[in-house]
């Protein structure tokens, strides 16, 4: 993945944020160009699906953060 790649995904990522704990805290995500292409329970299982589906470009895989998570860093 190239930085202009990644530079991409850093932005998105902090214009959705809230919405990704809100709605998926605690799960697997695959972020791809078109935003969330997948929600899993594990890395596994959507670095799986991923390469399954045989994506035009490997989507960012990360476990979203929970609200405690948040409150602990602070």
């Amino acid at each position: 993945m190239e930085a202009r790649d990644l530079e991409a995904y850093d932005d998105w990522l902090a214009e959705h944020m809230e919405e990704l704990v809100a709605q998926f805290a605690g799960k697997v995500v695959a972020i791809s160009e078109a935003g969330v292409a997948k929600v899993g329970d594990s890395e596994i299982e959507v670095y799986r699906w991923a390469r399954e589906a045989g994506l035009r470009q490997p989507p960012l895989v990360l476990r979203v953060p929970t609200e405690q998570d948040f409150q602990s860093v602070l």
